[in-house]
């Protein structure tokens, strides 16, 4: 059986049955970011695409999904050629006949026209396919909702469109100014509004830049692709993504994790806890032999974080990746430190260095972190942003790269001054056997 509320006019709340109410668990496609119509270096991608949403669709009838879900940026312009929209319409015909009782649900993105993808929403969602376009504009609209069953109960899938601040400023108010809320402030607004029940399972479908908890902007590796804003006020903390069960996004292009040790992070930094240290872990029964580690601070044990080992999950049931952590909320408690210290701004500016090594596939990234924090002067930050095994580095090797943040306080740091940082942090991972790729 499935359910869907408009929402367009909540107030009706007449419901439309359309599926049979399934025994199995929800199963769903997501996809984002199809981006019809592009081309590389005048290019024309046409070809690649079709090949593509070809095995999309063979996927599909392998699989039977009680869903398939587009996240956006269906086409690469606002105004497609009539080729990109004769290659959607075939996939959505071959899709829809290959699985016919799947129900069909996409949103617009920032690269797609937001008025063009809602064109005859009403009538299309009669045939089980949802193209939303359109975020909610007056009070008295809120965001898409379906809801589809499966044995455990209700799914409920919120499609939201990309928005701007602008255009939903009728529905979560201005600023005291009279002016437009930030994105992030928008986004809690509106999600908060729509009363979401925990005790089902929700879904939320979007388009906008999400930060994981703890990250900053300039932390985050983007793809040239992506259109950016200007000093990233589009940037959104994925704590408003705290309430749902799964969060199928878009707007991303590359993979971007909020996982286990980035929380685990976040909780001890707002604690106040320092010398933290993370050491690989192989022995733990609970998790992964290769995805552990055993967290310390001053010395004393707090607990391990890391992947769930797959026996361990698949005893409930799960054949996904599991990310947990396990803490000693007194430990933490007994080196927490709860002074807050205030810094001035930086007077300088901030330069950055990525470097791409290769060791082997035994050094922990720890390891290596710490060699780059005692050795480069000047380092403000040094993230992990890229890891790689493959055809590209030897047998046994791994591919590590992090971006390196420095500033000086009382200067700019000149090319000449960061490249003898690195220079220097160079010379001190051979020691450890690593080595620039």
């Amino acid at each position: 059986m499935m359910e869907t509320e408009s929402a367009m006019n909540r107030v009706n709340r007449n419901r439309q049955k359309i599926l049979p109410e399934r025994n199995v668990t929800m199963k769903f496609f997501h996809l984002s970011d199809l981006h019809i119509g592009l081309k590389l270096m005048n290019r024309d991608l046409r070809e690649d695409q079709e090949y593509i949403l070809s095995k999309i669709v063979e996927a599909a009838g392998r699989e039977e999904p009680d869903a398939v879900v587009i996240a956006g940026d269906i086409y690469d312009k606002a105004v497609p050629s009539a080729e990109a929209v004769e290659v959607f319409d075939r996939f959505l015909e071959e899709l829809t006949e290959t699985v016919p009782n799947a129900v069909i649900m996409m949103i617009s993105g920032n690269h797609d026209s937001a008025p063009r993808v809602n064109c005859f929403r009403n009538v299309l969602s009669r045939q089980k396919v949802y193209m939303i376009g359109q975020p909610p504009r007056t009070k008295a609209e809120y965001i898409e909702k379906v809801v589809l069953h499966d044995t455990y109960g209700n799914v409920n899938f919120y499609l939201l469109p990309f928005v701007k601040p602008s255009m939903v400023k009728q529905v979560v108010g201005v600023d005291e100014n009279g002016n437009n809320l930030s994105y992030n402030e928008t986004l809690h607004r509106l999600i908060r509004r729509e009363e979401i029940d925990e005790n089902d399972r929700n879904v939320l479908v979007s388009h906008q830049f999400y930060l994981p908890v703890g990250k900053k902007a300039d932390e985050i590796e983007r793809m040239e692709s992506e259109i950016c804003t200007v000093g990233n006020i589009d940037e959104i903390s994925a704590d408003v993504l705290e309430i749902f069960d799964y969060a199928a996004l878009g707007h991303i292009h590359k993979p971007m994790k909020a996982a286990a040790k980035g929380v685990a992070e976040e909780v001890m930094a707002k604690l106040g806890l320092k010398n933290v240290v993370y050491t690989a872990e192989k022995n733990n029964p609970t998790f992964h032999p290769g995805r552990c580690a055993k967290v310390t601070v001053n010395g004393e044990l707090i607990g391990y974080v890391g992947q769930l080992h797959p026996e361990a999950a698949a005893n409930f049931g799960v054949n996904t990746e599991v990310y947990c952590a396990t803490l000693s909320m007194e430990v933490m408690f007994n080196n927490a430190d709860g002074d807050v210290k205030y810094t001035a701004l930086p007077k300088f500016p901030s330069t950055y260095r990525d470097l791409s090594l290769v060791c082997n596939e035994d050094v922990p990234s720890g390891d290596i972190v710490a060699v780059i924090e005692k050795t480069a002067k000047h380092l403000e930050a040094v993230r992990l942003f890229d890891m790689y095994k493959g055809e590209q580095v030897p047998a046994g090797m791994k591919s590590l790269s992090y971006k390196l943040i420095l500033r000086k306080k009382d200067a700019t740091l000149t090319d000449d001054e960061a490249d003898a940082v690195v220079a220097k942090v160079l010379k001190a991972l051979e020691n450890i056997g690593v080595t620039l790729r």
